[in-house]
């Protein structure tokens, strides 16, 4: 789609890739639109570091 060209990479990635970035979620889940390049931190490692 043209916005997504003129904004953040976004792409569609399986339940596998999913649980791999983010082991806490459910096993339910299918799939979630990903956008890898923003800067996000996880408060829980932060706090356990």
């Amino acid at each position: 789609m043209e916005w997504q060209q003129q904004s953040a990479r976004i792409r569609w990635i399986d339940g596998d890739e999913v649980r791999r970035i983010e082991p806490r979620l459910s096993p339910d889940i299918r799939g979630a639109a990903n956008e890898d390049e923003s800067a996000q931190l996880d408060s829980y490692r932060l706090n356990l570091a």
